[in-house]
């Protein structure tokens, strides 16, 4: 089994950006090859949770996860800020992290970070159908003064301990100004930790 610590870090800095470019370590997109919107639905549909009690207990690659870890590193990035950081947890990592646990077991309900990456995850996967039906996406985290007033709360039908995460804004793209839009990633190893 393989642990995979994915950590939020804030306060990251923006990489500066020369003459519309990012430094040379960042790595540019490879562009794969179409997926029919289809092919895109039916594998986010068969994504599944695992529980670790049902896997077999067989090692995972190394290159199967360093290709997982490079799938996350091409996450929406708002700023380019690339705020997430990987510990890979061997054996000996993985037990001591479980003995951790065990002794600050919290109570039962989910934690709010834990509700808000579900919600993240939810974008993403709207993210990538947005692309497979050849749309336009952007989600905004909007001006918080405004989206987190009663008065917004209430025009979005929520409840007061409601949060509004931002909003995904769909459209579709100008005749050829997808291909004008370019991306890249600063390099993976920079974010990964082997323990």
């Amino acid at each position: 089994m393989t642990f995979i610590y994915a950590a939020w870090t804030t306060f990251r800095p923006i990489p500066k950006v020369v003459n519309g470019t990012l430094p040379a370590s960042s790595k540019p997109a490879v562009v794969p090859s179409a997926l029919q919107a289809d092919q895109v639905s039916q594998l986010l549909a068969k994504r599944r949770s695992i529980f670790p009690k049902d896997f077999s207990g067989a090692h995972v690659p190394r290159e199967q996860v360093e290709t997982i870890l490079e799938a996350a590193n091409w996450a929406p990035t708002h700023n380019r800020t690339e705020p997430w950081r990987f510990t890979v947890l061997g054996r000996k990592a993985q037990e001591d992290m479980v003995d951790l646990t065990l002794k600050a077991l919290p109570g039962k309900l989910n934690p709010e970070w834990e509700e808000t990456c579900a919600v993240a995850a939810a974008v993403q996967n709207i993210y990538i159908m947005t692309s497979a039906l050849g749309l336009g996406g952007y989600w905004s985290s909007w001006t918080a003064e405004a989206r987190d007033t009663p008065e917004f709360k209430e025009l979005l039908g929520l409840e007061e301990q409601d949060k509004c995460l931002g909003f995904f804004l769909l459209g579709v793209p100008k005749q050829g100004v997808v291909e004008g839009y370019r991306s890249s990633r600063g390099a993976l190893s920079d974010k990964v930790a082997w323990k």
